[in-house]
């Protein structure tokens, strides 16, 4: 028995992240625990001195009914510990106990309700920017190519977004009874009153958040990482890691079509202007995405970025309708 291990499971089952599979394992632990076993996860020193929250008779006896439903018929023994440690776990401030009970009725309340909300999606087409402010009056920019869920009303504990594709800038809102949430792929973002950058479009190799202002937690699965103002993190696609990036100078920047690149490859750098501009950028000589930029450009057309940048990477380009096609500048031919 890992004393340890089983009360992060209830932690995880609490907060409704464990899978149905560790649910039906965590259950069979529980069923074969020794009343030691029992005061060792569920020590009388952390929960003695705390008030416990009144139950009705009513509930009471749908509590002892939900728990004898689900344990298997072996005995009563079997059954009396089972039921210990449910009377153990009731007295425990986090309220594991309710949540393991009810947690198949609560799952089934968060389908019904999620169900009643009815979700708002916009979108921006290529190079298109857009803003929308929420009841809240939390604002979101969104950079071209991008696709946004939001609630139509804020219901739950949580005010959730959704990025779905593409990148935006989010200005949260204030609400410290109803924190705010936004979520792409399979990360989580956790915020209060902050701003930051979300970006995630199907070509880029990895989902990125940076801080402006404030601080988030950025999740996936079982791993986290807190970010301050000019931190990046990034959530591989490839191998599921989340790691720190580099520090991401002006996050958001593109809504006021600025952009700065420090060194950057070439290839990330047109990524960039991409989706704000709405161009697309064949690179003939691969082996030019990855020169070095270092330039810094504000407010200006995107006839003159690709100017100045066609100079610094000493390459050529034509325009055929929406695609920029790039070669490298053919050397010049020694005069004999």
């Amino acid at each position: 028995m890992d004393p340890q291990h089983i009360r992060h499971q209830l932690r995880q089952l609490s907060a409704g992240t464990l899978s149905e599979a560790d649910q039906e394992l965590l259950r069979e632990r529980l069923e074969l625990l020794e009343p030691a076993d029992i005061d060792i996860i569920f020590p009388e020193k952390e929960w003695a001195e705390t008030v416990p929250f009144h139950i009705s008779p009513i509930e009471q006896q749908t509590v002892y009914s939900s728990i004898m439903a689900q344990v298997r018929p072996s005995s009563r023994v079997v059954r009396m510990r089972w039921l210990r440690a449910a009377c153990a776990l009731l007295l425990i401030t986090t309220g594991a106990l309710t949540a393991m009970i009810f947690w198949r009725n609560a799952e089934a309340e968060k389908v019904r309700m999620a169900a009643a909300v009815r979700s708002l999606t916009f979108s921006t087409g290529a190079g298109e920017h857009r803003l929308v402010t929420l009841s809240d009056k939390t604002r979101i920019w969104m950079n071209g190519a991008t696709v946004l869920e939001v609630p139509e009303t804020f219901t739950g504990d949580y005010r959730t977004v959704r990025l779905h594709e593409g990148e935006i800038f989010i200005e949260a809102g204030i609400d410290p009874g109803k924190p705010f949430r936004a979520e792409m792929d399979s990360v989580t973002v956790d915020v209060l009153g902050t701003s930051f950058n979300m970006r995630n479009y199907y070509t880029d190799p990895g989902a990125s958040v940076s801080v402006a202002t404030g601080k988030v937690a950025m999740r996936h699965s079982n791993r986290s990482l807190i970010l301050t103002p000019g931190k990046t993190g990034i959530w591989s696609k490839y191998d599921g890691s989340l790691l720190p990036g580099k520090p991401a100078g002006k996050p958001g920047s593109w809504k006021h079509r600025e952009f700065h690149f420090d060194g950057e490859p070439l290839g990330e750098a047109l990524a960039v202007l991409e989706h704000s501009f709405g161009y697309r950028y064949h690179v003939k000589d691969k082996r030019l995405l990855m020169r070095p930029v270092k330039a810094a450009f504000r407010d200006q057309s995107h006839a003159d970025v690709l100017r100045i940048l066609a100079a610094m990477g000493r390459f050529r380009y034509e325009q055929r309708d929406s695609t920029i096609i790039i070669t490298a500048n053919t050397p010049a031919t020694p005069i004999h």
